[in-house]
């Protein structure tokens, strides 16, 4: 069931971004963020991921960054997708994103804040990217028992 995530964001420290690989905020979840955060979040992003990883944000990789809200001060953009629409279902793209923010949430995130953050994270490649609830389900819980072990 779609909603509009940023309700419940008052008690998160990170929201999560599944964009692209370019970080391109222009539609699905991301439109949400920009009509919160404003399309500042996206030009800061994608000029981040220019300089840093020269253009292309890999998937299996995330990217922390500020959003200047005081409710959530934090997004990680986490690309489940190279460019949409494109269909992933039959990928392992939704672990390769999770893992990466379970990463960069643990490390990145909490130096940020000064302590463990509460992330709160959309189905990842479940609407554009086509991949069904209980697939992203079972890859997300890989990368958790993964990540915890």
């Amino acid at each position: 069931a779609a909603g509009d995530i940023c309700r419940g964001a008052k008690d998160a420290d990170i929201l999560v971004s599944p964009a692209n690989v370019t970080g391109r905020m222009d539609g699905g979840i991301d439109q949400i963020y920009i009509n919160r955060f404003g399309w500042q979040l996206e030009k800061r992003l994608m000029r981040d991921i220019l300089s840093v990883y020269g253009g292309h944000l890999p998937i299996g990789s995330a990217h922390l960054i500020t959003t200047y809200d005081e409710e959530v001060p934090l997004m990680i953009c986490a690309p489940t997708m190279e460019w949409p629409p494109g269909y992933v279902g039959h990928t392992d793209n939704a672990y390769l994103a999770f893992k990466a923010v379970l990463q960069c949430a643990t490390s990145e995130g909490a130096k940020a804040l000064g302590r463990d953050p509460v992330v709160l994270m959309p189905g990842l490649a479940t609407a554009t990217g086509g991949m069904s609830g209980q697939v992203c389900a079972v890859q997300l819980h890989r990368a958790w028992v993964e990540f915890h072990k």
